[in-house]
């Protein structure tokens, strides 16, 4: 093998041996980070558009009271349901004093609205959606705060442009409740949103 042959030989195995020996930054590039993101968006919001009180008005034996609020859910979810539930374990209208505190006895007999028992608004009081008002038997009794129904007004319904309105009637009657004494009766309930399937 003459001269240089055999340096460029030497030269081919000292190169290939250097290549392999180099480190890999010295052939090869990186990029800087990429963060990848998503943004998890199941919002949901109820509110009553500020309005607090529902006067149902000054009702008697032969009258009943009516009135309406309007509930709005607004969010990002595509379905929802909407149910009202009685704010604490007690779905009673319950007497108050001039103060303002709630003053059922303890037979309840005198001071206290029991909600409906059936489908009629009659000797209690209830809610139904307003849509229904057309429909015998659509009254219902507001569930106490405990109860698991939450949906009792709107059923995987679709949050159209991510806001949707209901309106809600409550209504009381006193028919065949002779004792009740005269003065102010309450309940509190509230409204309850929950993303459909």
């Amino acid at each position: 093998m003459s001269k240089i042959a055999g340096a460029m030989a030497a030269l081919g195995v000292v190169a290939g041996l250097g290549v392999a020996a180099l480190p890999m930054a010295s052939y090869a590039a990186e990029s800087a980070p990429v963060t990848i993101r998503a943004t998890v968006d199941s919002s949901i919001a109820v509110t009553t558009n500020e309005q607090s009180v529902v006067d149902l008005g000054t009702v008697n034996g032969s009258n009943a009271g009516q009135n309406t609020i309007k509930v709005t859910v607004s969010g990002s979810v595509a379905k929802y349901n909407l149910g009202v539930i009685d704010e604490d374990d007690n779905n009673y209208m319950v007497w108050k004093d001039a103060a303002g505190t709630d003053q059922s006895d303890a037979t309840k007999t005198t001071t206290t609205i029991s909600p409906i028992t059936g489908s009629d608004l009659t000797g209690g009081w209830g809610f139904r959606k307003n849509n229904d008002h057309t429909t015998a038997g659509a009254w219902a009794a507001v569930p106490v705060y405990t109860a698991a129904t939450v949906d009792n007004l709107v059923q995987n319904a679709e949050l159209t442009d991510g806001e949707q309105d209901t309106i809600v009637e409550f209504g009381v009657d006193i028919t065949g409740l002779t004792t009740l004494k005269n003065g102010l009766y309450e309940d509190d309930v509230i409204f309850v949103a929950t993303a459909g399937a």
